[in-house]
């Protein structure tokens, strides 16, 4: 009885074994998926990049989120560093690009249509603009307050590159004279998104498209851990 029960004991650790194995195999075939399914997705890389704004897409923006300057036409607001200026310097930044003419957005549950959405849009100085363009940086969602997004600075090389020619850091003491302000600088940066309706805060904000930043920082993790820029 005593043998019985060892070779049933054995051959219940072989298939245990086996179990075990062909988990693994199984999660490692749902990782390389999930893999070359990013890989297929992933648009965001130098040679996607628009090289024109569209004009009406980007006072459309300017609108959405309440980034026209009150009194001056030729400043708008940068949605990281929450400053104005010069138009010509704060870029209409497609979030999902615009030369893949909608192509996947059925992906994300939305419509090629939704390629010129608002939400499909964000407003950013030009040195920031590109470095997201490239996935040097990405906007992570914040868990407990969704409604809040900050920027990621991934790629070391951009930390102590200006974020626009413009921009002062004057928060390190009173008695320093300002510094332009730089990648490091605006690490975790809040992205600054308005309330649809200012005198209704229950409406929530006008936001872009999380789940497209969602897996744009997907990506962009990716991309960095590849590179070696993080661990």
């Amino acid at each position: 009885q005593d043998r019985k029960l060892d070779v049933q004991d054995r051959k219940l650790d072989v298939q245990d074994r086996k179990l075990d194995v062909q988990g693994k195999i199984t999660k490692l075939m749902v990782k390389e998926v999930q893999i070359a399914h990013r890989t297929r997705m992933d648009k965001w890389t130098s040679s996607k990049r628009s090289r024109e704004e569209s004009t009406d897409f980007k006072n459309n923006l300017i609108t959405f989120y309440d980034c026209a300057h009150p009194t001056d036409l030729r400043q708008i607001k940068c949605m990281v560093l929450n400053q104005f200026f010069p138009k010509n310097t704060v870029i209409a930044s497609h979030i999902w690009k615009f030369c893949t003419e909608g192509e996947g957005l059925t992906e994300f549950n939305l419509e090629p249509a939704d390629l010129n959405s608002n939400r499909n849009g964000l407003l950013l100085s030009k040195a920031i603009e590109e470095a997201f363009d490239v996935k040097g940086v990405c906007f992570l969602i914040d868990r407990i307050r969704p409604e809040e997004l900050f920027i990621k600075v991934l790629d070391p090389n951009l930390m102590t590159k200006p974020v626009h020619p413009d921009a002062v850091n004057t928060s390190v003491s009173p008695t320093v004279p300002p510094t332009l302000l730089t990648f490091s600088d605006i690490d975790r940066y809040q992205l600054h998104c308005p309330l649809a309706d200012p005198t209704d805060s229950s409406l929530g904000k006008n936001l872009p498209f999380r789940r497209i930043l969602d897996f744009h920082a997907k990506c962009s993790f990716e991309t960095a851990i590849n590179k070696g820029w993080i661990l």
